[in-house]
């Protein structure tokens, strides 16, 4: 893979193969200006959240700057690989001038190659919003983390 991709260097390195992975599905142009646009840079940090001050140096003026929440590390493949795809196509419907509404952003990238990813993000948020999963998600709630371990750790 192209060793561009270590221009962004204030990206956790837990990322670099979802970065790979999408990058090198990008049509090739896009793939250009992701690459090559040194306004558009990727963050990640652990304790953004936490630390009272945080410094960062660009080596170039930043226009766009995507941060990828260590937490979703913990999400499935296809959701990590949206997510990314989606911010990059949020960047470059801007650079287009184009409003990025979600509807505009998931055809972009069913275009580029990545619908899948978009179908399961758009099942599971379904999922996530119907009432028995709203039932079952506060019943849970309730319950004591081993007991759920017990019970329902297969499907953790």
């Amino acid at each position: 893979m192209d060793q561009r991709i270590n221009r962004f260097k204030l990206c956790d390195l837990r990322f670099h193969p979802y970065l790979r992975r999408v990058i090198g599905r990008l049509p090739e142009e896009i793939r250009e200006i992701v690459l090559n646009d040194m306004t558009f840079q990727i963050l990640t940090d652990d304790e953004i959240l936490e630390a009272l001050v945080l410094r960062y140096e660009f080596g170039a003026p930043i226009r766009t700057l995507v941060y990828l929440n260590t937490k979703i590390l913990k999400e499935p493949d296809y959701q990590i690989i949206q997510t990314i795809a989606s911010e990059i196509a949020h960047y470059i419907l801007k650079k287009e001038g184009t409003r990025s509404w979600e509807r505009e952003v998931d055809t972009l990238l069913i275009r580029w190659g990545f619908g899948e990813e978009v179908e399961a993000v758009r099942f599971d948020q379904t999922v996530s919003e119907s009432e028995g999963y709203k039932i079952g998600y506060d019943w849970a709630k309730k319950q004591s983390h081993d007991y759920l371990m017990q019970h329902f750790g297969l499907y953790f």
